[in-house]
Order: structure tokens, then sequence, then C-alpha cells
């Protein structure tokens, strides 16, 4: 399988700045600039983020870290393809949660997260916060989407 390139990807306070083509356990090891300055060397193997700094997180923490960092990618990050979607209209991720991996992490635990879940934007004009999220399959989420492009669609049809 290919490395997916991280080069500019912020995890949490880490930047990964340069692909040290080395290996540690089957992971590519990048060097990563921390916000507070120092160097780190952080490794990712293809499917789990093993990028740490301060957070040893349990139980299936790697899925749940890479959802909160997509979202943060999906709100700030102009290079992501997605970002038209979501920054690109305003849609943004609540102050709570924007640099604070540990609350994100409180809230979906607490909310019913599972690893076959994907989290969903109640309101899909509105931001990433407690009270606009739930969790839903991948399914629920496609039927909800459906729905809401099928309400839309009427919404534009019913004004002409």
């Amino acid at each position: 399988m290919d490395k997916i390139n991280l080069l500019n990807k912020k995890f949490g306070r880490l930047l990964v700045i340069r692909d040290l083509n080395k290996t540690k356990n089957e992971s590519a090891i990048w060097l990563c600039k921390c916000d507070c300055g120092k160097l780190k060397e952080a490794w990712r193997r293809i499917g789990l983020s093993h990028i740490k700094h301060g957070d040893k997180t349990t139980k299936n923490p790697a899925r749940l870290y890479i959802i909160w960092i997509s979202i943060k990618d999906r709100c700030f990050n102009l290079k992501e393809p997605a970002f038209k979607y979501y920054g690109g209209r305003g849609i943004t991720i609540c102050p709570e949660w924007k640099n604070n991996y540990l609350a994100f992490k409180k809230w979906a635990l607490s909310s019913g997260y599972e690893n076959n879940l994907t989290i969903d934007r109640i309101d899909h004009n509105g931001n990433y916060e407690p009270t606009n999220c739930q969790w839903l399959t991948k399914r629920e989420n496609a039927k909800k989407r459906w729905s809401d492009n099928k309400y839309l669609y009427q919404t534009y049809m019913e004004g002409y």
C-alpha cells in the first residue's frame, strides 16, 4: 500500500514538516514541529494515527482522533478538497473543540460514539458543536443526506 503524504498536515499541535524516509514497526516516520517550537519524530501506520503529544488515549483513540483532525481540515485547511463545502461556506468548529482533542473526545464518548459510526451535523448549515452533532451509521448518514438534498430540491422548485 502506498504511503500517505502527510506533509503540511496538522495533528493537534504538531505540523508535519518532513518525511524522514525511515520506518518503525512498519510505520512511516515523519518529522513534526510542535506549536511550542520543539521538533518531534512521529509515525503513522496505515489506517492508524500514532502521533502523540501528551494524550495517551484509550479504547480506539486513533479513529476518533482522525475524525477530529478531519473536521478541522474541512473547516480550516484551504488545501483540503472538501474545504469549499465546509470552511468555504463558513462552517467552523466550536472553540471548545477547535484546539482541544480531549474536549471533543469527552463529548464523543458521552454522546454514543462507536467505531461503526460517523459524525453528522444535524443542521448541515450549522457548525461542528455539541448541540449540532450526532453519531450515525454510514447508511443513516447517506439516507439523511439524500433526504436533505430532496428537501432542498423541492424548496428550490417551489420557488419557481
